[in-house]
């Protein structure tokens, strides 16, 4: 930084931008000479994909060769039958016609920064009940790009584990506009080119974190 840029002497230096509540949270994991700019809980995408099976730990792997090799029982015990083909709509169909509309979630490749993101997130430790996305903390500072995990979207704070993170420089908001009526979303790209979409949990929240990282 130049001297240019310094705060006036005797200044004392802006608040970070976001939620308030989640600063602490994140100042516990700020690096000496490390400055919070903005911080904000959200959710991953909900139409991201699941983990691919080889990316899965192996006992949720095994309990997925047992599901497949005896699901079909499901289908010969009424109603359990029913059930399972509306949960199929939920789950497949209706995310299907979604995205149709949706405007992308991210890209890459399992192997890419983004995909490296969405590994570490789905293994935090943090995952919901099935349907649900995943929620996090998104969090940006002088140095980094944080993902941190989030017990609630708003409350007092809490103890969070870093998920991931990410140099600064290697980030960016992304420049190709997603559709305008997805107020939430925050789509960040990274070095590689791959990109990931958020949504954090109050439409306000968007510009805020949008003008740190630019």
């Amino acid at each position: 930084m130049s001297t240019s840029q310094l705060p006036p002497e005797g200044a004392s230096a802006p608040a970070p931008a976001g939620d308030a509540w989640l600063h602490p949270v994140v100042a516990a994991h700020l690096r000496p000479g490390e400055t919070l700019l903005a911080a904000a809980p959200g959710y991953l995408d909900g139409l991201l994909p699941a983990l691919p099976r080889e990316y899965l730990p192996n006992p949720d792997r095994e309990a997925g060769g047992l599901e497949r090799a005896f699901g079909f029982l499901v289908w010969l015990w009424p109603p359990t039958w029913f059930q399972a083909a509306a949960e199929w709509v939920e789950n497949r169909v209706y995310p299907a016609i979604r995205r149709k509309f949706h405007g992308g979630a991210w890209s890459g490749g399992w192997e890419s920064t983004a995909g490296r993101l969405l590994v570490s997130c789905h293994l935090s430790g943090d995952r919901p009940p099935a349907g649900l996305s995943t929620r996090i903390a998104l969090a940006v500072t002088s140095h980094r790009l944080l993902l941190l995990t989030c017990t609630r979207v708003h409350d007092e704070p809490y103890d969070a584990q870093v998920i991931a993170e990410l140099p600064h420089g290697t980030y960016r908001r992304r420049g190709e506009p997603h559709p305008a009526r997805q107020r939430c979303r925050l789509d960040l790209e990274f070095g590689d080119g791959s990109w990931l979409a958020f949504e954090l949990s109050r439409p306000e929240l968007v510009p805020q974190l949008a003008d740190v990282l630019s």
